[in-house]
């Protein structure tokens, strides 16, 4: 993707990334070059990210000095932290029942596929879905199942995401049959 690479070598620190990862610097490699090569394949981060390091201690008891800074964050002109500042905010809000500020957390479609570039995994479009769904929103859901489709394939998530959207809509047995058997069947499993 090279939007994505873009992002990463405007923010990549090589000096932080060697330290944060010495396998890379004990193997000698141009830390640039690892991380085009291998790194951001296997999920690693191109500079530190100051919500990832804040999320680490909201879940650990720090939510009333933790929040504020996120909620900064969140507001700030930086579009990566804002991003991530949103998905852990968005978290903790639906792990308090709040929905509705868990998706405007989230920040959209735009917030969510930040988010999923630094994090490289589809939860940010996943939750994002799941949120829109439960207020409704079945034309934003599968939006943004499509936008996670294309950013990370066609997973299984997506799929079972794509059936909750058909079962809000109404969708009889045999629809919702035949997009299981869409999931189990290319993985060598009978279908229902």
């Amino acid at each position: 993707d090279p939007l994505a690479a873009g992002a990463d070598a405007a923010s990549f620190d090589p000096v932080w990334y060697l330290q944060a990862y010495p396998d890379v610097r004990q193997a000698g490699i141009d830390p640039w070059e690892h991380f085009l090569a291998r790194g951001r394949a296997e999920g690693r981060l191109a500079a530190p990210v100051r919500a990832l390091e804040l999320d680490h201690l909201l879940w650990r008891g720090h939510a009333a000095m933790v929040l504020p800074a996120l909620a900064a964050l969140r507001a700030g002109a930086d579009p990566r932290e804002a991003a991530l500042a949103g998905w852990a905010l968005a978290r903790w809000q639906v792990d308090q029942g709040d929905r509705a500020a868990a998706r405007a957390a989230l920040g959209g479609e735009r917030g969510i596929a930040g988010a999923a570039h630094v994090l490289n995994h589809p939860g940010p479009f996943l939750l994002g879905a799941q949120l829109a769904l439960g207020q409704g929103d079945t034309a934003g859901a599968r939006a943004l199942l499509r936008a996670g489709s294309r950013r990370f394939g066609l997973l299984p998530d997506f799929l079972l995401g794509e059936l909750l959207c058909r079962k809000a809509l109404g969708a009889g047995p045999g629809d919702l049959n035949d997009l299981l058997a869409g999931i189990y069947l290319p993985q060598g499993l009978l279908p229902v």
